[in-house]
Protein backbone atom coordinates (compact mmCIF):
# COMPACT_ATOMS: atom_id res chain seq x y z
CA UNK A 1 0.00 0.00 0.00
CA UNK A 2 1.18 3.84 -0.34
CA UNK A 3 3.84 5.38 1.76
CA UNK A 4 2.11 9.47 0.95
CA UNK A 5 5.06 11.59 0.79
CA UNK A 6 8.04 9.89 2.22
CA UNK A 7 10.85 12.56 0.91
CA UNK A 8 11.03 13.89 4.71
CA UNK A 9 12.88 10.78 5.77
CA UNK A 10 16.20 10.62 5.56
CA UNK A 11 17.90 8.91 3.01
CA UNK A 12 19.80 6.38 5.45
CA UNK A 13 16.06 5.19 6.50
CA UNK A 14 14.85 5.70 2.91
CA UNK A 15 16.94 2.85 2.45
CA UNK A 16 15.81 0.35 5.32
CA UNK A 17 12.20 1.28 4.25
CA UNK A 18 12.83 0.34 0.59
CA UNK A 19 14.98 -3.17 1.31
CA UNK A 20 12.14 -4.22 4.07
CA UNK A 21 9.45 -3.05 1.26
CA UNK A 22 11.26 -5.51 -1.64
CA UNK A 23 10.89 -8.32 0.84
CA UNK A 24 7.21 -7.56 1.46
CA UNK A 25 6.25 -7.14 -1.70
CA UNK A 26 8.26 -10.42 -2.73
CA UNK A 27 6.81 -12.07 -0.09
CA UNK A 28 2.71 -11.14 -1.38
CA UNK A 29 4.18 -11.84 -4.59
CA UNK A 30 5.48 -15.52 -3.83
CA UNK A 31 2.18 -16.26 -1.90
CA UNK A 32 -0.36 -15.03 -4.75
CA UNK A 33 2.08 -17.32 -6.66
CA UNK A 34 1.84 -20.78 -4.30
CA UNK A 35 -1.57 -19.63 -4.01
CA UNK A 36 -2.68 -19.82 -7.39
CA UNK A 37 -0.96 -22.91 -7.99
CA UNK A 38 -2.93 -24.82 -4.93
CA UNK A 39 -5.32 -23.26 -6.19
CA UNK A 40 -5.06 -25.18 -9.55
CA UNK A 41 -4.41 -28.79 -8.02
CA UNK A 42 -7.27 -28.41 -6.32
CA UNK A 43 -9.96 -26.78 -8.76
CA UNK A 44 -10.88 -24.25 -6.15
CA UNK A 45 -12.03 -20.85 -7.48
CA UNK A 46 -12.43 -18.95 -4.12
CA UNK A 47 -8.57 -19.62 -3.58
CA UNK A 48 -7.68 -18.74 -7.18
CA UNK A 49 -9.18 -15.18 -6.26
CA UNK A 50 -7.61 -14.68 -3.60
CA UNK A 51 -4.02 -15.62 -4.73
CA UNK A 52 -4.57 -13.29 -7.63
CA UNK A 53 -5.29 -10.79 -5.46
CA UNK A 54 -2.02 -11.28 -3.43
CA UNK A 55 -0.23 -10.97 -6.93
CA UNK A 56 -1.81 -7.90 -8.10
CA UNK A 57 -1.04 -6.03 -3.76
CA UNK A 58 2.43 -7.12 -4.55
CA UNK A 59 3.15 -5.94 -8.14
CA UNK A 60 1.57 -2.74 -7.08
CA UNK A 61 3.37 -1.71 -4.21
CA UNK A 62 6.79 -2.71 -6.12
CA UNK A 63 6.07 -0.17 -8.41
CA UNK A 64 5.15 1.53 -6.26
CA UNK A 65 8.70 1.26 -4.31
CA UNK A 66 10.21 1.73 -7.60
CA UNK A 67 8.88 5.40 -8.05
CA UNK A 68 10.43 6.16 -4.80
CA UNK A 69 13.57 4.59 -5.59
CA UNK A 70 13.63 6.70 -9.15
CA UNK A 71 12.77 10.13 -7.49
CA UNK A 72 15.88 9.28 -5.14
CA UNK A 73 17.97 8.21 -8.28
CA UNK A 74 16.68 11.25 -10.36
CA UNK A 75 14.87 13.84 -8.83
CA UNK A 76 15.21 16.43 -11.17
CA UNK A 77 14.01 14.28 -14.05
CA UNK A 78 10.26 14.88 -15.03
CA UNK A 79 10.01 10.72 -16.47
CA UNK A 80 11.56 9.71 -12.72
CA UNK A 81 8.23 12.48 -11.54
CA UNK A 82 5.72 10.70 -13.87
CA UNK A 83 6.92 6.84 -12.94
CA UNK A 84 6.15 7.74 -9.10
CA UNK A 85 3.31 9.14 -9.81
CA UNK A 86 1.80 6.28 -11.79
CA UNK A 87 3.21 3.96 -9.90
CA UNK A 88 1.36 5.64 -6.42
CA UNK A 89 -1.88 5.75 -8.33
CA UNK A 90 -1.61 2.12 -9.62
CA UNK A 91 -0.26 0.62 -5.76
CA UNK A 92 -3.37 2.59 -4.67
CA UNK A 93 -6.00 0.71 -6.92
CA UNK A 94 -4.51 -2.79 -6.68
CA UNK A 95 -4.29 -2.66 -3.11
CA UNK A 96 -8.44 -1.98 -3.38
CA UNK A 97 -8.73 -4.53 -5.75
CA UNK A 98 -6.25 -7.22 -3.25
CA UNK A 99 -8.75 -6.14 -0.37
CA UNK A 100 -11.84 -6.77 -2.50
CA UNK A 101 -10.57 -10.67 -3.43
CA UNK A 102 -9.73 -11.03 0.19
CA UNK A 103 -13.71 -10.46 0.56
CA UNK A 104 -15.16 -11.66 -2.45
CA UNK A 105 -12.65 -15.48 -1.16
CA UNK A 106 -14.91 -15.08 2.32
CA UNK A 107 -18.44 -15.13 0.47
CA UNK A 108 -17.03 -17.88 -1.95
CA UNK A 109 -15.99 -20.05 0.50
CA UNK A 110 -18.82 -19.49 3.31
CA UNK A 111 -21.56 -19.28 0.69
CA UNK A 112 -20.68 -20.35 -2.66
CA UNK A 113 -21.88 -17.56 -4.13
CA UNK A 114 -21.71 -13.50 -4.28
CA UNK A 115 -23.83 -11.27 -2.20
CA UNK A 116 -25.14 -7.49 -3.22
CA UNK A 117 -22.32 -6.55 -0.98
CA UNK A 118 -19.50 -8.51 -2.59
CA UNK A 119 -20.95 -6.86 -6.36
CA UNK A 120 -20.69 -3.17 -4.67
CA UNK A 121 -17.33 -3.63 -3.65
CA UNK A 122 -16.31 -5.17 -7.14
CA UNK A 123 -16.93 -1.45 -8.11
CA UNK A 124 -14.43 -0.15 -5.65
CA UNK A 125 -11.23 -0.73 -7.65
CA UNK A 126 -12.92 0.75 -10.69
CA UNK A 127 -13.66 4.05 -8.32
CA UNK A 128 -10.20 3.77 -7.05
CA UNK A 129 -8.61 4.03 -10.63
CA UNK A 130 -10.67 6.61 -11.57
CA UNK A 131 -9.84 9.02 -8.95
CA UNK A 132 -6.00 7.96 -8.35
CA UNK A 133 -5.16 8.39 -12.00
CA UNK A 134 -7.10 11.55 -12.37
CA UNK A 135 -4.96 12.77 -9.15
CA UNK A 136 -1.59 11.80 -10.91
CA UNK A 137 -3.09 12.97 -14.25
CA UNK A 138 -3.41 16.32 -12.74
CA UNK A 139 0.33 16.21 -10.63
CA UNK A 140 2.03 15.62 -14.22
CA UNK A 141 -0.34 18.36 -16.43
CA UNK A 142 -0.39 21.50 -14.09
CA UNK A 143 -2.79 23.01 -16.90
CA UNK A 144 -5.37 20.54 -15.00
CA UNK A 145 -4.73 21.41 -11.71
CA UNK A 146 -7.06 23.90 -12.15
CA UNK A 147 -9.52 21.83 -13.25
CA UNK A 148 -9.36 18.84 -11.18
CA UNK A 149 -9.65 18.72 -7.32
CA UNK A 150 -6.39 16.66 -7.41
CA UNK A 151 -5.57 16.65 -3.72
CA UNK A 152 -9.13 15.51 -2.99
CA UNK A 153 -9.10 12.94 -5.86
CA UNK A 154 -5.96 11.23 -4.07
CA UNK A 155 -7.38 11.56 -0.68
CA UNK A 156 -10.54 10.10 -2.23
CA UNK A 157 -9.21 6.88 -3.35
CA UNK A 158 -7.32 6.33 -0.27
CA UNK A 159 -10.22 6.30 1.75
CA UNK A 160 -11.91 4.26 -1.03
CA UNK A 161 -8.93 1.76 -0.44
CA UNK A 162 -9.35 1.61 3.74
CA UNK A 163 -13.03 1.11 3.57
CA UNK A 164 -12.67 -2.10 1.57
CA UNK A 165 -9.87 -2.80 3.47
CA UNK A 166 -11.52 -2.25 6.63
CA UNK A 167 -14.68 -4.42 5.72
CA UNK A 168 -12.52 -7.32 4.32
CA UNK A 169 -10.74 -7.69 7.52
CA UNK A 170 -13.72 -7.98 9.10
CA UNK A 171 -15.18 -10.05 7.25
CA UNK A 172 -12.81 -12.35 7.33
CA UNK A 173 -12.50 -12.53 11.00
CA UNK A 174 -15.92 -12.71 11.09
CA UNK A 175 -15.67 -16.01 9.09
CA UNK A 176 -12.84 -16.99 11.12
CA UNK A 177 -15.03 -16.62 14.50
CA UNK A 178 -18.37 -18.66 13.01
CA UNK A 179 -15.63 -21.27 11.83
CA UNK A 180 -17.26 -21.14 8.26
CA UNK A 181 -13.53 -21.22 6.25
CA UNK A 182 -11.68 -24.13 7.54
CA UNK A 183 -13.18 -27.68 9.15
CA UNK A 184 -10.20 -30.06 8.74
CA UNK A 185 -7.97 -31.82 11.59
CA UNK A 186 -5.75 -28.92 13.29
CA UNK A 187 -8.10 -25.92 12.02
CA UNK A 188 -8.09 -24.60 15.36
CA UNK A 189 -4.54 -23.70 15.02
CA UNK A 190 -5.33 -22.23 11.08
CA UNK A 191 -8.35 -20.03 12.52
CA UNK A 192 -6.08 -18.83 14.81
CA UNK A 193 -3.47 -17.70 12.43
CA UNK A 194 -6.09 -16.21 10.12
CA UNK A 195 -7.73 -14.42 13.10
CA UNK A 196 -4.54 -13.09 13.69
CA UNK A 197 -3.75 -12.10 9.98
CA UNK A 198 -7.30 -10.39 10.26
CA UNK A 199 -6.11 -8.24 13.10
CA UNK A 200 -2.81 -7.32 11.72
CA UNK A 201 -3.71 -6.54 8.28
CA UNK A 202 -6.48 -4.04 9.86
CA UNK A 203 -3.55 -2.66 11.93
CA UNK A 204 -1.74 -1.78 8.93
CA UNK A 205 -4.80 -0.52 7.16
CA UNK A 206 -4.82 1.52 10.07
CA UNK A 207 -1.75 3.02 9.89
CA UNK A 208 -2.35 4.35 5.81
CA UNK A 209 -5.21 6.86 7.47
CA UNK A 210 -2.03 7.94 9.94
CA UNK A 211 0.05 8.64 7.50
CA UNK A 212 -1.04 12.07 6.54
CA UNK A 213 -0.39 13.20 10.26
CA UNK A 214 3.36 12.75 10.47
CA UNK A 215 4.28 13.80 7.25
CA UNK A 216 6.48 16.58 9.06
CA UNK A 217 7.68 14.05 12.00
CA UNK A 218 10.04 11.89 10.26
CA UNK A 219 10.80 9.77 12.44
CA UNK A 220 7.18 8.71 12.89
CA UNK A 221 6.56 8.59 9.67
CA UNK A 222 10.08 5.77 9.58
CA UNK A 223 8.37 4.10 12.32
CA UNK A 224 4.77 3.97 11.31
CA UNK A 225 5.65 2.69 8.00
CA UNK A 226 8.24 0.14 9.18
CA UNK A 227 5.43 -1.17 11.09
CA UNK A 228 3.07 -1.23 8.17
CA UNK A 229 4.89 -2.97 6.25
CA UNK A 230 6.07 -5.98 8.99
CA UNK A 231 2.11 -6.11 10.03
CA UNK A 232 1.11 -6.37 6.18
CA UNK A 233 3.72 -9.16 5.56
CA UNK A 234 3.24 -11.10 8.85
CA UNK A 235 -0.43 -10.84 7.73
CA UNK A 236 -0.35 -11.79 4.14
CA UNK A 237 2.09 -15.08 5.22
CA UNK A 238 -0.68 -16.46 8.37
CA UNK A 239 -3.85 -15.68 6.05
CA UNK A 240 -1.86 -16.91 3.15
CA UNK A 241 0.01 -19.95 4.96
CA UNK A 242 -3.03 -20.92 6.57
CA UNK A 243 -5.74 -21.13 3.41
CA UNK A 244 -3.58 -22.85 1.20
CA UNK A 245 -2.21 -25.80 3.93
CA UNK A 246 -3.24 -29.33 3.69
CA UNK A 247 -7.41 -29.37 4.83
CA UNK A 248 -7.53 -25.58 4.53
CA UNK A 249 -10.29 -23.67 2.62
CA UNK A 250 -11.75 -26.97 2.02
CA UNK A 251 -15.11 -26.49 3.96
CA UNK A 252 -18.20 -26.83 1.46
CA UNK A 253 -20.55 -23.98 0.88
CA UNK A 254 -23.09 -23.35 3.37
CA UNK A 255 -26.75 -22.86 2.48
CA UNK A 256 -27.66 -18.91 3.07
CA UNK A 257 -30.09 -17.53 5.65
Amino acid sequence: MPTLSPWRVPLSLRLILYGLGIVYEATMIGVGVAASLVAKARDNRALHVLGLGFLLIGIGDLMHTLGHVAMDLAPLLWSAYAFEAISTALSITLATAFFTTLRLYVSLTGRGRFGPLDRVLMCFPAATAVLAFMWAGAALLPVFCALVPYRACLAASVILMVAVGYVSCFSLLGAVRKGVLLSSPGADQKQSWLAWGSVLMALAVTFVLIHPFVVHAPLAMFVITTLKILMLMSSGLLVGLSLMAPGGSHRPPQPSI
